[in-house]
């Protein structure tokens, strides 16, 4: 269970010498740890946790009925080498088959942890008499037919900038500059061109602290070309939306659900 520093340290209190307390006492333990916790961690293996009379369910599903009753964030790991069909215990395998069990490598699931303890991001105030966001459409010049698709898709519901495609290397960086710390939100297009996708994410990370307000989204536009590396730049506000049909009505609706429109 994931909870504040001093976790470690309250472990006598759920087993002490390998002999584990009560089912009052421990459900009094880990209440008191649900209180100043976010989220509940759970790692799974092969073999269920011990059964004692009083708590023939095991202490593994007693900590996750405790945790959803509490009313906290549920993650779950097990191994993507698990051969969960040939787990012998119906009921540990029905635990392993959750849908909130990951089985992913222990890499990406501390990535998902730390993801969940993030704080929320900051809701920005309503653009002024309820104007349209301004939203930068970040394309390479080879993708502009579908940054046109994108913007005859959501209209005039945004007002657009494009970057600049003409002018010294100077110009062109300060206007991009300028687009990432004006824009309400920023769309990109991810092709085969991971190299330019993630200069792009940087450029925006380095330009946040002379934003005046947080940014809506950052909705990156997966369009066909495979296979293709994940981008490896985690910035909260990117929304990856699957275009890989091309630009069409469920497209649009995720991006407008992502630009707050």
């Amino acid at each position: 269970m994931k909870s504040d520093d001093t976790l470690s340290s309250r472990a006598s209190w759920y087993c002490r010498r390998g002999v584990c307390r009560s089912r009052g006492q421990f459900e009094r333990a880990l209440d008191a740890d649900f209180a100043r916790s976010r989220v509940f961690v759970q790692l799974l293996g092969p073999m269920p946790g011990k059964r004692p009379s009083d708590v023939p369910e095991g202490y593994d599903w007693l900590q996750l009925d405790r945790a959803r009753e509490r009313g906290a964030r549920v993650l779950q790991w097990r191994s993507p080498g698990l051969d969960v069909a040939g787990i012998e215990c119906l009921r540990h395998r029905e635990l392993l088959e959750l849908e909130t069990v990951q089985s992913t490598s222990l890499e990406s699931f501390k990535r998902a942890i730390v993801e969940a303890l993030a704080p929320p991001p900051v809701t920005p105030p309503p653009l002024p008499n309820g104007g349209r966001p301004f939203v930068f459409l970040n394309t390479e010049p080879r993708h502009d037919t579908i940054g046109a698709q994108i913007r005859a898709g959501i209209g005039d519901r945004a007002a657009w900038a494009e970057p600049l495609r003409v002018g010294s290397a100077l110009e062109v960086r300060r206007d991009l500059e300028q687009n990432l710390i004006d824009c309400d939100a920023m769309v990109m297009i991810y092709a085969d061109n991971a190299g330019w996708a993630r200069a792009q994410l940087r450029a925006f990370v380095k330009q946040t602290p002379r934003r005046k307000c947080p940014v809506r989204a950052i909705p990156v536009i997966d369009v066909p070309a495979e296979p293709k590396p994940e981008l490896g730049v985690y910035v909260p506000e990117v929304v990856r939306i699957d275009a890989r049909d091309g630009i069409g009505l469920e497209v649009l609706a995720r991006l407008s659900e992502a630009l707050r429109l």
